[in-house]
């Protein structure tokens, strides 16, 4: 069990740190225009609302996932002690709340532009 337990620690924290390898890897070619993902722009009060929700969620997934590497962690260096697993347990099950309540968020402003007409 604790063997499967370190194995599964180890592979979040692979996927974690190489997760922001992903973005890298996309190749932009320079000789096509590219044109805005967003229709609404930065001047307008929902292009406020939009870049601070953004920033909001960047804000809340690395804290989900800094709580959720700081469960592990203390779960792999618990010792079999039982009240250092059970926190260890609390700080991975509250990341997770965490990942869940920010996704939740963002497809809810989403949704909501979307009502309203605006491209988020």
């Amino acid at each position: 069990m604790t063997k499967l337990l370190k194995s599964l620690t180890a592979l979040q924290i692979l996927l974690f740190a190489g997760s922001p390898l992903a973005a890298l890897a996309r190749h932009i070619d320079p000789n096509i225009q590219h044109v805005p993902a967003k229709a609404v722009g930065v001047g307008t009060v929902v292009g406020w609302l939009n870049t601070l929700g953004d920033w909001i969620f960047t804000a809340i997934m690395a804290l989900a996932a800094i709580i959720l590497l700081i469960g592990a962690f203390g779960l792999l260096t618990s010792g079999g002690d039982a009240t250092k697993i059970s926190s260890a347990k609390n700080l991975i099950i509250w990341g997770i709340i965490g990942v869940i309540i920010a996704i939740l968020a963002k497809g809810l402003l989403t949704l909501a532009c979307s009502f309203v007409g605006f491209v988020c």
